[in-house]
């Protein structure tokens, strides 16, 4: 309510605090010459909701991790990286996304 009058109502929020969710477990599943697939499982979300799964992954030869894509099909706990090159020794790295922000 203002001196003009009574303005529209805003959208409902929700607040809440918790933590970062933890990390998840990432274990190798399946692999070709040039593709592997990983599954992975959140631990701890702190009653916050999750909202996906970050990948992070370097090119082979010992480079940075660079993002590569959001699971945010929340029920799908893989990932499958593919058109990798053969003898290259490839590090991912999966973290949880929730509400209160991402695992480290």
């Amino acid at each position: 309510v203002t001196q003009v009058g009574v303005g529209r109502y805003s959208g409902v929020s929700r607040l809440f605090c918790a933590n970062r969710p933890d990390p998840p477990t990432v274990e190798d599943k399946d692999g070709t010459e040039t593709s592997f697939t990983v599954t992975f499982k959140e631990q701890g979300l702190f009653k916050a909701q999750l909202l996906g799964y970050k990948i992070y992954m370097n090119d082979g030869l010992g480079g940075q991790m660079t993002y590569r894509g959001m699971v945010e099909d929340t029920s799908q706990r893989y990932y499958t990286a593919s058109g990798l090159i053969t003898d290259r020794a490839y590090r991912i790295q999966v973290t949880v996304v929730s509400e209160a922000g991402e695992s480290l």
